[in-house]
């Protein structure tokens, strides 16, 4: 009976990946929906990714604007949005990441964590390797918020 389970749970998973993908919305409707879906407002996200509040309502709702990969990426990391809902939103985007590329990879290794580690936790990372920073590189931890402008306990960040 638990095959029967698990084959139910990997079709109901395929076809909520195929829904994402025929869905009709455009990118900054796609964000909007998943900061309201997990209880964001643009102040909150932009505390979290470093990005000012007129960045985030921009990336929502301006049709000419376009934000960096490394924006969309924080975005995604911020909302700790799943693998296949980050890459729903950065389907929707003016970017494509493949695994041929070095620094894509390193962002797509970054999404499959889902949120694990903090926009602030990454960029640490990526200044280590010598790499651009997520967002909009401004992060402030809070006191009232633990080690990370997350609200995470810093941990570190183990090698895969």
């Amino acid at each position: 009976m638990d095959y029967i389970n698990e084959l139910s749970n990997m079709l109901d998973k395929t076809s909520k990946n195929a829904r994402m993908r025929r869905s009709k919305e455009d990118f900054g409707e796609i964000l909007e929906r998943y900061m309201k879906d997990k209880g964001y407002s643009s102040a909150i996200l932009g505390r979290i990714t470093g990005m000012s509040d007129r960045t985030i309502r921009r990336m929502k709702g301006e049709d000419k604007y376009e934000p960096t990969r490394e924006m969309i990426i924080a975005a995604c990391v911020g909302m700790k949005l799943s693998y296949d809902e980050a890459m729903h939103l950065m389907d929707r985007s003016a970017y494509r990441l493949r695994y041929d590329s070095p620094i894509d990879s390193v962002y797509l290794r970054i999404l499959e964590y889902e949120g694990e580690y903090s926009v602030a936790e990454w960029n640490k990372a990526l200044t280590a390797l010598g790499m651009k920073e997520l967002g909009g590189g401004r992060i402030q931890a809070r006191p009232d918020m633990g080690d990370s402008a997350h609200g995470h306990k810093r941990k570190e960040i183990p090698e895969r």
